[in-house]
């Protein structure tokens, strides 16, 4: 008989079938003691077993909407759990960033623009909506719309 335990987890459910009882305790990965699954099968400990581990995504944090100082970094976090390997992605009205000197990806998922501007040399402006997108062997989010704006010079009390 397998008696499955997971770490520091009270058991959630019990499951019995032939030859076997199964306890199983959360999402993640269960360890399995010694035992017998069928009768020339031996399992021996550690065996590490995945049941019902979530292959969907979900944001942890989302961006969100903001008043950019101009000429100052801006932050917009996002941040996914799901099954690795994750790609995260950013869009600004709806179309993909590409990496530049001015803005790019960290690390952590979040987009830095490292100094924002309202109106640049060439027309184009910081301002926008953001969002990003996390993507994995599984399937595909997208993060709500963050609405950036810049700071005026002359900033009305109560505006928010």
């Amino acid at each position: 008989m397998l008696n499955y335990l997971a770490e520091g987890v009270s058991p959630l459910q019990q499951v019995r079938g032939p030859g076997l009882t199964c306890r199983l305790q959360g999402l993640l990965t269960l360890i399995a003691s010694c035992g017998h699954i069928a009768d020339s099968d031996l399992l021996s400990p550690p065996c590490v077993l995945d049941f019902g581990r979530s292959t969907e995504l979900a944001f942890v944090v989302e961006p969100s909407d903001d008043i950019a100082v101009q000429e100052q970094p801006l932050i917009l976090y996002c941040q996914v759990e799901g099954i690795q390997p994750i790609t995260i992605t950013w869009r600004k009205n709806g179309v993909m960033i590409v990496d530049s000197e001015n803005a790019f990806m960290l690390a952590n998922g979040s987009l830095y623009v490292s100094r924002f501007q309202r109106v640049r040399g060439d027309g184009s402006s910081d301002e926008g909506e953001y969002d990003c997108m996390a993507q994995n062997h599984y399937g595909l989010v997208v993060s709500r719309k963050a609405k950036i704006q810049a700071a005026s010079n002359t900033t009305e009390l109560g505006a928010f």
